[in-house]
C-alpha cells in the first residue's frame, strides 16, 4: 500500500481514537507517579468504563488511580467508584481490568464514551489488513506544577501495523489463539510524530491498556468508524511483537463484576459468557 494512504489511515485512526483514550497514572504515597498506562472508553448501559490492563492498577488503591482526561496539564481526576481485573502477572493468561467512572463526571469530560458496538471479539489474527495501536508512552509524560500540585498530560501516539499468526510466536511464551492477539513491532509505519513506529521508542512501558484495533482497510470506500477493537496491550517484546488480550475477555469480566452492564453485553455477544477454552 501507497505511504502515502497509509499515513492518511493513521491519522484518521488517531483523530476517530484519540477521543475516547485516556492516560492513567498511578501515584505513590508522596503524590509523586510510580507506574503509568493507557486506557479505552466505554459507556454500557449508563455505566462509564475505562479498559485497560491488570498490571496497570492492581497493586494499587482506587485512590492512587489519576485519569487525565483533559488536553493541557490538569491536576483534576474524574471521581472513581470501582475497579477490578483478571490476572496481570508474569504467566497469568490474562491481563485485563476495568475502572468505572462517576457518571456525572463523566460527561462532563473532553472525551467521547464509545459504545459495545465498537468492539469485535474473537478475533486473533486478520491477514491481509491493518491493526492499529494507540497509548501513552511513559517518556511523553508532561508535567506542570499548579497551585502547589502537580497536573499531568500525555500526548498519545497512534500507529499501525499487523497481526501475527501465534503460530510464528515461541511457544515458551504460551501463545493461545482463544486469549491472545500478537501484533508486529517494525520499523515500518508512521505515526503523527514518530517516523518509526513502535521501534522509535525508547521504551514502550506506559503503552499497556492500550486498545488494539481492526482497521477493516480492505472493506471497498474505508472510514475510521468501520474500525473496530479487538484487543487490549499488556506486554511486548522489543523489535518482535506486542501481546494483547482479545476483547471478549475484558466484556465477559465486566459482567461478571458489574451485573448491571450485562444485559446489553449478552445481548450483543451471547457467545462471551460461555467458558473461554
Amino acid at each position: 500500500m501507497d505511504e502515502i494512504v497509509i499515513q492518511k489511515i493513521v491519522l484518521a485512526m488517531i483523530s476517530h481514537v484519540a477521543e475516547s483514550s485516556l492516560p492513567v497514572f498511578l501515584e505513590g504515597p508522596d503524590g509523586q507517579p510510580r507506574e503509568a498506562g493507557s486506557g479505552t472508553l466505554f459507556e454500557i448501559a449508563g455505566h462509564y468504563f475505562l479498559a485497560t490492563a491488570a498490571h496497570v492498577i492492581k497493586n494499587y488503591p482506587l485512590r492512587s488511580i489519576v485519569l487525565s482526561p483533559f488536553r493541557q496539564p490538569s491536576n483534576y481526576s474524574p471521581p472513581l467508584t470501582g475497579y477490578g481485573w483478571r490476572g496481570g502477572e508474569k504467566g497469568d493468561p490474562l491481563d485485563i481490568a476495568w475502572i468505572e467512572l462517576e457518571p456525572r463526571a463523566a460527561v462532563q469530560t473532553q472525551n467521547h464514551f464509545l459504545s459495545i458496538e465498537n468492539f469485535e471479539v474473537g478475533t486473533a489474527h486478520a491477514p491481509d489488513e491493518m491493526a492499529f495501536v494507540h497509548g501513552y508512552p511513559v517518556e511523553r509524560i508532561e508535567k506542570d506544577e499548579r497551585d502547589g500540585e502537580t497536573a499531568y498530560l500525555s500526548s498519545g501516539i497512534g500507529y499501525v501495523t499487523g497481526t501475527l499468526s501465534v503460530s510464528a510466536v515461541e511457544t515458551r511464551f504460551s501463545p493461545n489463539p482463544t486469549i491472545d492477539v500478537f501484533l508486529t513491532c517494525l520499523k515500518t509505519r508512521i505515526t503523527t510524530r514518530l517516523k518509526d513506529g513502535c521501534a522509535a521508542l525508547q521504551t514502550l512501558l506506559g503503552i499497556s491498556g492500550g486498545g488494539i484495533w481492526r482497521v477493516r482497510n480492505n472493506r471497498g470506500i474505508w472510514m475510521p468508524s468501520h474500525s473496530r477493537m479487538i484487543a487490549i496491550e499488556n506486554s511486548w517484546v522489543r523489535g518482535a511483537w506486542l501481546r494483547s488480550t482479545q476483547a471478549q475477555h475484558w466484556l465477559r469480566m465486566l459482567v461478571e463484576d458489574v451485573p448491571a452492564v450485562g444485559g446489553p453485553i449478552s445481548d450483543m455477544f451471547p457467545a462471551i459468557l460461555e467458558v473461554a477454552s
